[in-house]
């Protein structure tokens, strides 16, 4: 006898329905000015050895700066996609509430070239400094030669920062001057951060053992609003088959639950591979679409009887939760033996 059912998640990035008139949000300036401490600008975090293989093998090279030996640790990857000319905020994902598990160190930088994103490029003929990756409120992280740290230096984790995508026609802008990434093909905004607190942060500036790496893989759909290059990824997206909803999808998961779930108080729940705000499209025709535009999710039961808890996602939400029917043994919900349900998400 079968004992589960099966849940379809289709994401689909195809509703680009013309009503939808919200503005994309216009292409502004990029950042000028310095919202870091600056105290040890010209001094890098010194790279280790974990303490618990305090060796070379506890060593690797970033695969983007070969003659960079870094620090082993986990790696967790988020993928986004952002129309370029604009900013998204970028959280650090193990939170939950107020809760970190990252209380003793966080260093954000530049994957691509280990250091920072500040720039320096020419505006209106002068000559002007600035950042594509800024704190979000009040703190002020520390801006090193290789990277921007909060905690140990600040008693607050630097949990969350925006990123400023410039458009192409912003780059030439660049051109002699403190450049921020090789190219504007596609951004890597890393964060190492830690728990332990084996670090010296006084005289040799040497990280702690990491607990992971967080990497934000960020490609740009669009040149900018100032920029309408047709890529490949748009002719792609602007696609008969993702258009017409038909039987392309830009991802697609299939997952067995269990067919009788016993009592608690939490829905279940499964969870996209981003954040709802991840999601940038293509505009059609280049009308401006909005990168915060919600996420719309609906439910196709093919016989589950579950429902939808979760009907829309926005900002950095990316979980789905649902319902078991109600079962009148006390178990806690029951679905049919093999019975499926699919959840459709488009934007």
């Amino acid at each position: 006898m079968k004992t589960n059912y099966r849940i379809i998640v289709l994401l689909s990035l195809i509703a680009l329905i013309v009503s939808m008139q919200e503005g994309w949000g216009q292409d502004v300036d990029l950042p000028i000015g310095n919202l870091y401490n600056d105290t040890y600008k010209d001094i890098p975090i010194q790279h280790r050895a974990p303490k618990w293989n305090a060796t070379t093998d506890g060593m690797m090279t970033n695969p983007w700066q070969a003659s960079e030996q870094i620090q082993k640790a986990h790696i967790y990857v988020d993928t986004i996609y952002m129309r370029k000319g604009t900013s998204i905020k970028l959280t650090l994902p193990d939170k939950m509430g107020n809760d970190h598990n990252h209380n003793s160190y966080q260093r954000w930088y530049n994957y691509r070239t280990e250091g920072t994103f500040k720039y320096a490029p020419v505006e209106n003929g002068t000559h002007v400094e600035g950042d594509l990756l800024n704190p979000v409120g009040s703190i002020a992280p520390y801006r090193f030669q290789n990277g921007y740290v909060g905690q140990p230096y600040l008693s607050s984790p630097a949990e969350q920062m925006e990123f400023f995508y410039p458009s192409d026609f912003m780059m030439p802008s660049f051109a002699g001057y403190e450049i921020p990434n090789p190219d504007n093909n596609y951004y890597i905004v890393a964060c190492d951060v830690s728990n332990y607190t084996d670090y010296d942060k006084n005289t040799s500036f040497n990280e702690p053992t990491l607990t992971h790496r967080i990497l934000f893989y960020i490609v740009g759909v669009q040149g900018g609003y100032d920029y309408p290059d047709v890529s490949a990824f748009e002719q792609a997206m602007n696609s008969t088959d993702f258009q017409t909803g038909g039987s392309n999808y830009w991802e697609e998961y299939e997952i067995t639950f269990p067919a009788i779930r016993f009592s608690s108080h939490t829905l279940d729940g499964i969870a996209l591979s981003k954040d709802a705000n991840a999601y940038a499209i293509p505009a059609v025709d280049y009308t401006p679409v909005a990168d915060n535009t919600p996420l719309q999710v609906t439910l196709e039961d093919q016989g589950s009887g579950i429902s939808l808890a979760t009907t829309t996602l926005s900002g950095e939400n990316r979980i789905i939760q649902f319902r078991y029917p109600s079962d009148l043994k006390g178990t806690g919900g029951v679905v049919s033996d093999g019975s499926s349900a699919t959840i459709l998400v488009r934007k």
